[in-house]
């Protein structure tokens, strides 16, 4: 059971608010009404806080500040339990996707079909806790809620991060990475929707999508050789393939529909379940090192697609706060990736 203990300052849960993988970019006048909702719990070692249960809106949200818990979904049959949430953790999502449901707000998950979820502390733990009554204060304190947008962003990956990371573990770049890294990577990589693509451009943007009757490229396996002539790419998927470099470089794994994804001078469509994107580790562009020009994933669709988009820049900050993980990122040389 939980005790209350004593809150830190709404400053100092501010500043530690910043440093959390899935509020990561946020705005503080955003954070700022998190910040003073928060209230300070203790679980004893051993408590489950769920048990095979679907975490919904009479649940609170929970962000770890010292200790750890397991994390186990029923999707995860080849790794139950390796996802261990630690110090910067959110989890709970599930009860604010379920209260957005029930509030008629239409970027809301679906709730059929969802994993069951065991969590357990390992030691005591200390959370952070947003109680359920104050979850309509908190996501509607500012007009474009964004922290709900982003949180409900990521309730898709943690739904899907089993299979996600089987896919990762598939790959050149993360085949020896540990799956415990990998979950825990996955809390810096939101959902995208990509559903009317062109609608959603400026103007001026528009003539560089993809069309629709270009020749779609099927998915290389990750051993594949990707190099083509430039002449023969359509001159569309040319302006597309350099646009790949004026957005933020990721990777993508489809949840549904088809996503068209530029990638070393071919276009990929990408379907449901595959995941493939540009080389994360390749040399920064001239273009890429000015900061703002890597804010947007860059792919397209013709229809409604929802991908879950993983960036250059949340594997750098992955590396630069976990000891050991550039290490298992291969082939690529371990000076390219930062000091482990």
């Amino acid at each position: 059971m939980a005790s209350e203990l004593p809150k830190p300052s709404p400053g100092e849960v501010l500043r530690f608010l910043r440093t959390c993988p899935m509020l990561h970019g946020l705005a503080d006048d955003e954070l700022a009404p998190l910040a003073e909702a928060l209230t300070l719990a203790r679980y004893d070692d051993r408590t489950r806080l769920f048990v095979e249960a679907i975490p919904d809106a009479d649940h609170p949200l929970r962000l770890i500040i010292h200790g750890h818990a397991t994390w186990s979904s029923s999707r995860a049959a080849e790794h139950p339990g390796a996802w261990e949430l630690g110090p910067g953790s959110l989890f709970g999502l599930g009860a604010v996707d379920d209260w957005a449901r029930r509030s008629d707000i239409v970027s809301a998950w679906l709730r059929r079909g969802l994993p069951t979820i065991s969590c357990r502390c390992k030691g005591p733990l200390w959370v952070l806790e947003l109680a359920p009554e104050r979850f309509a204060a908190v996501f509607e304190a500012t007009p474009d809620r964004a922290l709900l947008q982003r949180l409900l962003a990521m309730f898709p990956t943690i739904v899907h991060a089993p299979d996600i990371v089987a896919a990762l573990r598939q790959t050149v770049d993360f085949g020896r990475a540990s799956p415990q890294s990998l979950f825990r990577l996955l809390e810096s990589a939101p959902m995208h929707d990509f559903g009317s693509t062109e609608d959603k451009l400026e103007d001026d943007a528009k003539d560089q999508l993809p069309s629709p009757d270009d020749e779609l490229i099927p998915v290389p396996s990750p051993n594949q050789d990707q190099d083509q002539d430039e002449d023969e790419l359509s001159a569309s998927d040319i302006v597309a393939a350099k646009q790949e470099t004026k957005r933020a470089r990721c990777l993508y794994y489809v949840l549904s529909g088809e996503l068209r994804v530029p990638v070393a001078r071919q276009l990929l469509a990408l379907r449901s379940g595959e995941l493939d994107g540009p080389d994360l580790f390749a040399p920064m562009t001239k273009e890429e090192t000015d900061a703002d020009t890597q804010t947007t994933p860059w792919a397209a669709s013709a229809e409604r697609c929802l991908a879950v988009a993983l960036s250059r820049d949340a594997v750098e900050r992955m590396i630069q706060t976990t000891p050991g993980f550039a290490r298992s990122l291969g082939p690529l040389e371990r000076s390219k990736r930062g000091k482990a």
